[in-house]
């Protein structure tokens, strides 16, 4: 979508109008704050460098607080091979900045092109019991090498779903009263969109507006 940086002040998300031409398919706009690839045909551990720049405070109330970072694995622009695999081991720093291991994810063999490598209806890495959030990637690892494809681990911070009951009709989604009031979107915040749960394959349309305010 974009980046974010406001002349003055601080930026906030208030609202968006958004339409969706699938019935009850769901849409979440993020910050995508760190990304790298991972090499496909190798079942070899990859120790990852480089690390985000935002949401990595460990206090719970401080609004780049790491809570509620989540990893996911995308395919890029090349499908899988037919290879069964799953993401595995997998390891990160935590809210507290300690070492964890994410419980294995199963991948897809075959999976298509700008699709999660990741079970159905499951649009997001699991944690180690406890953990609230990521901090860093620390090292990628598969259970088998895949002979091609491009596979991405991504992490990324939300900041508001969208659900469409109906349609093609805009919804007016309103973050200034709902339980998280105006998210924080922080300077250089590279904006995304991602569908969590999808009731059905095939492209959905998007129409809309977000809204986003600074303050001083």
């Amino acid at each position: 979508m974009g980046q974010a940086n406001p002349a003055s002040g601080t930026l906030h998300l208030v609202g968006t109008d958004v339409s969706a031409s699938v019935i009850n398919n769901s849409l979440l706009l993020y910050d995508l704050i760190f990304g790298c690839a991972k090499t496909v045909a190798s079942a070899s551990a990859e120790a990852v460098t480089g690390v985000p720049t935002r949401y990595q405070s460990t206090t719970s109330t401080n609004p780049d607080y790491v809570g509620g970072n989540f990893l996911f694995i995308q395919v890029g622009g090349t499908a899988l091979a037919a290879t069964a695999h799953n993401h595995t081991v997998v390891t990160y720093l935590d809210q507290d900045n300690a070492a964890s291991t994410m419980p294995s994810l199963t991948g897809n063999a075959s999976a298509i092109v700008r699709r999660l490598d990741h079970p159905v209806q499951q649009w997001f890495a699991p944690l180690q019991s406890g953990d609230v959030g990521i901090k860093a990637l620390t090292q990628m690892q598969h259970s088998a090498s895949i002979a091609t494809g491009v596979l991405w681990y991504m992490i990324g911070h939300p900041l508001g779903f969208m659900s469409f009951p109906i349609i093609n009709s805009i919804f007016p989604f309103d973050w200034l009263t709902n339980r998280n009031q105006a998210p924080r979107v922080f300077d250089g915040a590279c904006l995304a969109f991602l569908e969590p749960l999808k009731p059905a394959t095939g492209t959905t349309t998007y129409t809309g507006s977000v809204w986003l305010t600074s303050a001083a």
